[in-house]
């Protein structure tokens, strides 16, 4: 879609049960489903109306995930004055990628609670990406990584061989001190994120490396995992 042909929001409908007042009467909208907004509301016949704009559009809600206690919607609205003439567009956009949508919103929103996928889900959804990505267990062993990120550990310029339970080790011991140590900080909320940069061997250009903790800062920080973005090797 047309950055400047359509509104796209993504929010979620909190309680349970979900969308009861609409008309659903004790069930969520499905993952996956679509429905129509009329006139900026999710309404059913006889029913009160579900707002989810303010701005009176019509368009096509989209249900990427349902939880016990909410279901996150990706509102797609047609421009102001177009009335209903871009629901086809809409709704053939959704057929289209509603599928990997799902998949990348389950990834980045459920990595690190109880909702995760399964490895083949995360890595197959990180595959879309260019950058390395590794979702990282307590001693840095990569629990899932995309095909870029599989290329990367293999490089010796900056890797050395897996250690015997499997952990990521950088190729030199300075800077495998320096990626524990962020990992730690991180993982143990001293800090939000940590960027470092791993200078390798020989002398070359370094990678870049950011990391962040997966999960709630509630959880219990030693159980956290963490995702680590690698960038452009300079």
């Amino acid at each position: 879609m047309d950055s400047q042909q359509a509104f796209i929001a993504v929010g979620s409908a909190v309680g349970m049960p979900v969308f009861a007042h609409t008309g659903h009467r004790g069930r969520a909208l499905a993952a996956g489903s679509t429905f129509s907004i009329t006139d900026g509301a999710l309404a059913e016949a006889g029913e009160p109306r579900c707002p989810l704009s303010h701005d009176g559009r019509d368009g096509v809600g989209f249900v990427l995930q349902t939880f016990d206690t909410c279901s996150w919607v990706l509102s797609i609205m047609a421009p102001p004055g177009e009335g209903r003439s871009y629901i086809p567009t809409i709704n053939a956009f959704l057929r289209r990628l509603g599928r990997q949508m799902q998949e990348a919103f389950l990834v980045s929103h459920g990595v690190g609670t109880r909702h995760q996928p399964d490895r083949e889900v995360i890595e197959g959804t990180w595959d879309r990406l260019d950058m390395p990505v590794m979702l990282l267990g307590s001693e840095l062993q990569p629990q899932a990584m995309n095909v870029a990120a599989e290329e990367l550990a293999t490089t010796r310029r900056f890797f050395a061989p897996r250690a015997a339970n499997g952990s990521l080790r950088a190729a030199s011991n300075r800077d495998n001190e320096r990626l524990l140590e962020a990992a730690f900080q991180v993982r143990c909320g001293e800090r939000k994120e940590a960027r470092l940069t791993l200078n390798g061997v020989r002398g070359s250009a370094g990678l870049r490396v950011s990391i962040f903790a997966t999960g709630s800062r509630s959880a219990e920080t030693a159980e956290r995992d963490l995702v680590a973005v690698f960038g452009t090797v300079a």
